[in-house]
């Protein structure tokens, strides 16, 4: 059965593995609630763009979130290429 958030995650985690070695970044994933959109700060949310109800790829190195990739597809496959397109215009 398909399932779209063990799909994303699942992306997210073939995307870091395979850019580790050349960019040392992590990568996960999460749909935002209204509870975990009080996880940042107001100018944290305004400067990520970050939205209840939205998806997302998250870049970070350890202790610095660096991007937030709002994931527009429906199609996993598109996701997965937001997400690449981001990392090659940054890293």
């Amino acid at each position: 059965m398909y399932n779209r958030t063990e799909e994303m995650q699942r992306i997210a985690k073939c995307v870091m593995d395979m850019v580790r070695p050349y960019a040392q970044i992590d990568i996960g994933y999460r749909k935002e609630t209204d509870e975990s959109v009080n996880d940042y700060t107001e100018w944290g949310r305004e400067r990520l763009g970050i939205l209840s109800g939205q998806e997302y790829f998250f870049i970070s190195r350890p202790g610095e979130l660096l991007y937030a990739v709002n994931v527009t597809a429906d199609s996993v496959l598109t996701a997965a290429m937001e997400l690449m397109t981001r990392i090659a215009n940054k890293f």
